[in-house]
C-alpha cells in the first residue's frame, strides 16, 4: 500500500514539465515519477486497468520532491506504468501508477477523440460530487474546458455554467450547510480546500421541505426534511400550501 501526505506537496507546473520528453508520438519520464487518480473511475467506466492502463486525463503527477501537477482533459488515455498500487487518502481509494526514469508514459500520444464518457465525468464530479483531493477549487470549474478540443462537444462552450456548478457543489469544510464562495474574503483564500457536496445530495443541496419532497428522492427526502425542518417558508411552499 503507497502512502502519500497530500499537504506535504507542493504545486509546481515548471518542475512536473520537466518530467516528461516528448519523442515523435512518444512521452517518456526523465525523472521517477508517480501518477494518481481514484480508485472509483474504474466503477464509473472511466478507468481499465491492464497491460496499459487507460483512464480519464484527470489526474495528479508527482515527482521525487514531492512536487505536482494535475492533468485535466476531457479524454481517455493510454498509460504504460512500471507498477500499478493502491492508497487510501481521505477515506477515499486511489491508484497509483509508478513510472521510473526513462520508462515510457504514453505509448502513442496520437489520443481517440469520443464523447461517449462525459454524462460518466459529469455524474462523477458535479451530481456526486466526488472531487479528487488534487483538484483545487479553480480547477473544478475547469474540467469540462476543453471538450471541443477532446471529445468534439460543445458541452463546455459556456464555461460559466461549469464555474456555477463548482460554486453550487463547493462547501465550506466546517459547515457544509454553507457554500464556499460565502468564505472567500481574500485571493489566499483561493488556496483553502472546500468540502464538496454533490448536487444529488437531498439533505445539503435542497434547503426547503417542499423541494426535499418533490423529487425524485423521496425516501431520502423525508428522513433529511424530518433532520433538518425549514427555517424560514418558501414561495414554492406558499403555493402549495394555497
Amino acid at each position: 500500500m503507497e502512502v502519500i501526505y497530500p499537504d506535504k506537496l507542493t504545486r509546481n507546473s515548471e518542475a512536473i514539465k520537466s518530467c516528461f520528453n516528448i519523442i515523435g508520438d512518444v512521452t517518456i519520464a526523465t525523472r521517477d515519477i508517480k501518477i494518481v487518480f481514484p480508485t472509483r473511475y474504474i466503477n464509473r467506466n472511466l478507468a481499465v486497468l491492464g497491460s496499459t492502463v487507460k483512464t480519464l486525463s484527470v489526474y495528479a503527477i508527482i515527482d521525487e520532491d514531492d512536487n505536482y501537477d494535475i492533468s485535466i482533459a476531457p479524454i481517455i488515455e493510454g498509460l504504460s506504468p512500471y507498477s500499478v498500487h493502491d492508497a487510501v487518502l481521505y477515506e477515499s481509494d486511489y491508484k497509483i501508477l509508478t513510472f521510473r526514469k526513462n520508462d515510457v508514459v504514453i505509448a502513442n500520444n496520437n489520443l481517440v477523440m469520443s464523447d461517449g464518457f462525459l454524462y460518466e465525468m459529469f455524474d462523477e464530479f458535479f451530481i456526486k460530487g466526488n472531487i479528487p483531493f488534487f483538484l483545487d477549487y479553480d480547477d473544478v470549474g475547469n474540467l469540462f474546458l476543453e471538450t471541443m478540443k477532446y471529445a468534439n462537444s460543445r458541452i463546455g462552450k459556456n464555461m460559466l455554467t461549469f464555474e456555477l456548478l463548482a460554486s453550487i457543489i463547493a462547501r465550506d469544510p466546517d459547515d457544509k450547510r454553507i457554500f464556499f464562495r460565502q468564505t472567500l474574503k481574500t485571493v489566499e483564500d483561493l488556496k483553502k480546500k472546500p468540502a464538496y457536496v454533490g448536487i444529488n445530495n437531498v439533505f445539503y443541496s435542497l434547503n426547503t421541505t417542499a423541494a426535499k419532497l418533490i423529487g425524485g428522492y423521496f425516501r431520502q427526502g423525508i428522513k433529511t426534511a424530518l433532520v433538518d425542518n425549514e427555517v424560514t417558508t418558501s414561495k414554492l411552499s406558499e403555493i402549495l400550501r394555497k
